[in-house]
């Protein structure tokens, strides 16, 4: 992986090339998003050094390549959202410098008012600032604080409650287009993925399955 600061140019050989040949994949955060990142996390993200910017890290690739395939399955914008701090996390603490201020934790009652949240909007848009904002601290916190108590991210929470929410209108025999977007997925190929992710099988099949 190869960090790029605006407008500046990096040539490398590569060490190693399939037969198929190369392929580039490039994020770019625009600087103006960038800095509204660094805003939000109040002083615990390290600035990204740009003058070693090769870098061989198995957890920051893990989640490069990830964003790249979820860009093309139609992700809702928490769980784009989520990975994109997931990414700048891993790449502050990997190139940054020591000595930031240590992260603040909040409190397990504010954890659980985002967890109430989310189970009451489910079927809408959530904003991981929003998140943030109700648990009293900034996203970077939260997604590391939410995850120590529930088990899961934010995002996977706000599946599972979707896919519960889409399991109990199959039984009661709801088409499964008009019920993707009843449960907020954005289209039905997204409730495919998080279904046969959490329950096992398609929503098809489970239709097929509750039908005998």
């Amino acid at each position: 992986m190869i960090l790029r600061d605006a407008g500046q140019v990096y040539s490398t050989t590569m060490r190693q090339v399939a037969d198929t040949g190369a392929i580039c994949r490039e994020i770019r955060i625009s600087p103006q998003r960038l800095a509204e990142m660094y805003a939000a996390a109040d002083q615990e993200l390290a600035p990204i050094n740009f003058q070693s910017p090769v870098m061989e890290a198995p957890e920051v690739h893990e989640v490069f390549w990830l964003m790249h395939w979820l860009s093309e399955q139609n992700p809702c914008a928490l769980e784009m959202a989520t990975d994109t701090h997931r990414l700048l996390w891993r790449l502050s603490r990997r190139s940054g410098h020591p000595g930031l201020r240590r992260s603040r934790e909040t409190s397990p009652q504010k954890i659980g008012r985002v967890a109430d949240y989310i189970r009451a909007h489910f079927s809408d848009g959530v904003a991981l600032q929003t998140l943030a904002e109700i648990a009293g601290c900034n996203p970077f916190v939260l997604l590391r604080q939410f995850r120590k108590k529930m088990g899961v991210t934010p995002h996977d929470y706000l599946a599972i409650c979707r896919v519960n929410a889409a399991r109990d209108l199959l039984k009661r025999g709801a088409p499964i287009l008009e019920t993707s977007f009843a449960c907020g997925f954005s289209d039905q190929s997204h409730l495919t993925r998080c279904f046969k992710k959490h329950m096992g099988v398609t929503p098809g099949r489970f239709v097929t399955i509750n039908r005998r």
